[in-house]
């Protein structure tokens, strides 16, 4: 603060200065006016010159007034800084001690507060076990009373079952004796009747399989007949007699081998009619044709004496 009055005082002592060098400066200009006035014979040089010193010492005057504004100011800022950093410095260290005893206070009040929670818990927990021992005491009394009651409770009940199981035991093996004696005749009447289920089964299966196999003949036999017939109509559209004789020849042999009862007439009346067509035929085959017709039935006469009628007709080749 001393320091803040002696800048004051200095700028002061600067600004009287300043206001009296202008005074001085305006008094040497009223003097220099009243020469003019006395001299008007002096040129408007001099006038001139005059008024340009004055103009430059009121120009300096206007500067040096800012310049010990500007320096007041500062040093005002300066001062103000100063202070506020050493009130900060001072407010800082006291708040510091103030945090540091807070923190004791708090310390020792823990501290006390800790041993004193101790002390309490002790003596709750030292309660706490002799209410325990006493509970566990009154729970062994009551649960050994119980346990000796449901003991004789489970003797009791224990030799009523035994009773009571002996004589179901007792009674059930009468009825399993009965029931095994039942099943027994049971099981001998249900092997004679899966005896007899099995040979019936055995029968139809026989039959279903000689079916099946007569089915599967007729079958092939249709089929190679029908192949006979094919490649007979083949040759024929060939113009190779012979060859078409030979493949009805096949189908009359595969008629007689299957039975008498298949034998076609249409097939004795194509044999005839190829032979028709024929100039000659081989020895061979006509032995083997001759045989078939012998084995044809005695209804077939009919077609079998034509068919050795055009045998007549043809050249024998070997």
């Amino acid at each position: 603060m001393k320091t803040l009055i002696f800048f004051l005082l200095i700028s002061g002592t600067l600004f009287a200065q300043t206001s009296k060098d202008t005074s001085k400066n305006n008094s040497q200009t009223n003097i220099q006016q009243n020469q003019d006035k006395k001299d008007t014979t002096q040129s408007k040089d001099l006038y001139k010159m005059l008024y340009e010193e004055t103009k430059e010492t009121n120009d300096k005057l206007v500067k040096t007034v800012l310049w010990t504004l500007g320096v007041i100011v500062t040093i005002a800022l300066l001062l103000v800084g100063y202070n506020v950093l050493y009130n900060f410095k001072i407010n800082k260290d006291q708040i510091d001690n103030i945090n540091k005893e807070v923190d004791n206070k708090i310390e020792k009040v823990r501290n006390e507060g800790v041993k004193n929670l101790n002390t309490r818990l002790d003596d709750n927990k030292k309660e706490f076990e002799e209410r325990i021992n006493i509970v566990n005491k009154e729970f062994n009394d009551t649960l050994s009373t119980k346990i000796q009651s449901l003991t004789d409770t489970y003797e009791k009940q224990t030799n009523a079952y035994k009773e009571s199981t002996e004589l179901q035991v007792k009674t059930l093996e009468k009825s399993i004796e009965e029931r095994t004696k039942n099943l027994n005749a049971s099981i001998e009447i249900f092997h004679a009747e899966l005896k007899r289920s099995i040979l019936e089964v055995d029968q139809k299966i026989d039959t279903l399989g000689k079916e099946l196999n007569d089915d599967f003949n007729s079958q092939v036999f249709f089929t190679k007949r029908e192949l006979y017939y094919a490649k007979a109509e083949i040759w024929q559209i060939n113009k190779v007699p012979i060859n078409e004789l030979r493949a009805y020849i096949d189908s009359l042999e595969i008629e007689i081998n299957f039975g008498s009862h298949v034998i076609s007439k249409l097939t004795l009346s194509c044999i005839e009619e190829c032979l028709t067509r024929m100039t000659y035929f081989y020895k061979g085959e006509l032995n083997k044709l001759i045989t078939l017709l012998d084995k044809c039935p005695s209804e077939m006469s009919n077609y079998t004496q034509k068919i050795r009628s055009q045998l007549g007709k043809l050249k024998i080749e070997n």
